[in-house]
Formats: C-alpha cells, sequence, structure tokens
C-alpha cells in the first residue's frame, strides 16, 4: 500500500507539470491548483479517470437534463462539471460546498465548464439539529489529506475542525423556489438524516445519485446497506450502483 502511495504521488506530481495543472475528466477541464490543497494523488486519480468514477458514470448515463440539479459536497467541482456539461437551460446547478480553501478551487471549474448553464454555490454544510437545537452553525471535523468531512460530535476525533453555516435539503429547496429536482450526494453519513428527516422533500426527487458512507452517531451506527433499505422504504427502487454508490428513483 505505501509502495503504491508513493508512486501515485510520483506520477501525479509528473502529470500534473507536463498537464499545467489541467486534466480532462469526462470532456470537463479540472483545474488543479493551488497545489496544497490538490495532491499529487489526487491528480493521478483524476489522469487515470479513478476520481469519483462511479458518481460521474451514473451522472454521465443517468442525469436528466432538463432537472435543476442539486449536489451536496462540491469539492473540486469534478462532478459539478460533468453535470453543468449536461444540463440544458433552463435547468440550473445547485452546489453546496462549505470548505474555505475548496470555495474558489470549486468556483473556478463550474465557471470553466458551464456550457452557459446556470450555477449557484451555497457556502454551507449540511447538517440537522438535534432536538430543540436550532443553531445554524455546527463543527465538522476534517481528515488529514481529504475533501470529506464529518459533523462533530464528542466520540470524533480529526485532523482539525471548522464550524460553518449550516442547512437542510429542505431550505435549499425553498431558497430557490424548486418543485421536482434530480439530487448528487455525497457528504459522508450525513445523508442519514436527509433521509429521515426530510422525507416529504425527497418525494419531490425523480433521481438520487448517492454515495452512502456509514454514519456512526453517539447513540447508533447505520450502515450503507441500512440507509439503503431506509430509501426503499420509502418508494424508492435501485436503477444502477457500483458498491455503495446508487442511482435511485421513484
Amino acid at each position: 500500500m505505501a509502495r503504491w502511495m508513493l508512486l501515485n504521488r510520483i506520477v501525479g506530481g509528473a502529470l500534473r507539470r507536463v498537464k499545467h495543472d489541467r486534466f480532462a475528466v469526462h470532456g470537463a477541464c479540472i483545474v488543479t491548483t493551488p497545489r496544497d490543497v490538490i495532491s499529487a494523488e489526487v491528480c493521478a486519480a483524476l489522469a487515470f479517470q479513478t476520481y469519483e468514477n462511479a458518481e460521474l458514470d451514473l451522472v454521465q448515463s443517468l442525469l436528466i437534463t432538463d432537472l435543476d440539479t442539486i449536489e451536496l459536497g462540491g469539492a473540486l467541482g469534478v462532478t459539478g462539471s460533468a453535470i453543468l456539461r449536461k444540463l440544458t437551460p433552463p435547468a440550473r446547478l445547485i452546489t453546496a460546498e462549505f470548505r474555505p480553501e475548496l470555495l474558489p478551487i470549486l468556483e473556478r471549474n463550474l465557471a470553466l465548464n458551464s456550457c452557459g448553464n446556470m450555477f449557484s454555490i451555497l457556502r454551507r454544510a449540511i447538517a440537522y439539529p438535534l432536538s430543540a437545537d436550532r443553531c445554524t452553525h455546527a463543527d465538522f471535523v476534517i481528515p488529514a489529506g481529504s475533501f470529506g468531512s464529518r459533523k462533530s460530535y464528542e466520540h470524533a476525533l480529526g485532523f482539525r475542525t471548522i464550524n460553518a453555516q449550516t442547512t437542510t435539503l429542505r431550505a435549499i429547496c425553498e431558497e430557490f423556489s424548486l418543485g421536482s429536482f434530480q439530487l448528487i450526494c455525497d457528504i459522508e453519513g450525513a445523508e442519514l438524516e436527509i433521509i429521515e428527516q426530510d422525507c416529504a422533500v425527497l418525494e419531490k426527487c425523480r433521481l438520487l445519485i448517492i454515495e452512502l458512507h456509514e454514519a456512526n452517531r453517539p447513540d447508533r451506527s447505520v450502515s450503507p446497506a441500512q440507509l439503503r433499505d431506509l430509501l426503499l422504504d420509502q418508494g424508492f427502487h435501485v436503477m444502477a450502483g457500483n458498491g455503495d454508490v446508487l442511482a435511485l428513483t421513484r
């Protein structure tokens, strides 16, 4: 494993120099600077089409081109760029990302690949209040070397913590006056609260592409298989999938 990681780092570093930090991913141009945020390993994954490849394959084959799209977890804008290149006006992309070091990268890559389509970036994280707590901010643990994040609970450990403004799927739909929509979701376990607390909003979701993660809470853990079953219980059925990355519709 260590040798493989070292090889990825060497190959990714060489490729980013040759390509001047510009990588073609499913027809989109993804810029990978600044280098202190985007690692050489990520560049290697982009070059060899292994970065979020399961999610990207489903977007390419199943995205409804004339439907407003919500993306939760914008990261570098790779998936968002693929979405924008497939949408047709007046369909919009609304993408949520809260990590400050990723926001300029996300905005630049979406702008490069918008193809004239409208997009909005919500600088917020997805989190749902616990009991009577109505706070609009929460702490999130950021693991070292990862673009992912998880809401911080007392038992959580991580590299650093960010306090971020939060929102919910319901609030996003209300803010943008969305009727039916499609949802692309990769939010490291926070999908549990969406599934359990935003059932009514999910009834308007015509296509759901989601990466399911173990959801660890102070009082319980929910596996990806259990999350899938919760979605099936709500009337979704699986159209396609690759491991824990699923495309579902009603």
